[in-house]
């Protein structure tokens, strides 16, 4: 090998270099797509927790005075705490700015989970504001993201939330 031969300076990547930066980047991108698709799925099943403890509180609080209280889903995106029996008579929730609570975008309530869910002072849960009619059956309420749902289940009797 010649002087001249050594001292050539080889600019660029080779093939293979190519390829194994773009399946590098592929792999990346695919996770990083699984990712925010799966964010949907924690929307729903973060929101389903949130509604959860509302009604943990609206039970405790009824435990902890003389008066019902309660949550009244009033549309398929918003709820509200109310108390003395009367869905007028709206309490802000701990961690929230308003007395009525927005649900986050692209999550809903099933239309058939609108109304009132209520807890007289036992915890024992009733289908009106004031506390006067049990429910027939245990209350399901759902919760709807795209084609995923998440259901929330009050027992009838005992108003025990899983």
């Amino acid at each position: 090998m010649s002087k001249i031969e050594k001292n050539i300076n080889r600019e660029g990547f080779t093939l293979l270099e190519l390829i194994t930066v773009i399946l590098i980047l592929g792999v990346m991108a695919s996770f990083v797509a699984v990712k925010f698709l799966s964010i949907s799925a924690a929307n729903l099943y973060s929101e389903t927790d949130v509604i959860k403890s509302h009604l943990r509180y609206a039970q405790t609080r009824a435990m902890n005075t003389n008066s019902v209280w309660g949550i009244n889903i009033s549309s398929t995106t918003q709820y509200s705490l109310f108390q003395n029996g009367n869905t007028s008579n709206v309490v802000i929730l701990p961690g929230q700015e308003m007395s009525t609570v927005t649900l986050p975008t692209g999550v809903n309530f099933s239309s058939s989970t609108l109304g009132v869910v209520s807890f007289d002072t036992w915890g024992k849960p009733y289908s009106d504001a004031a506390g006067t009619i049990p429910p027939s059956v245990s209350r399901v309420i759902t919760l709807v993201y795209g084609g995923d749902t998440k259901s929330i289940t009050i027992t009838q009797n005992t108003g025990f939330i899983p």
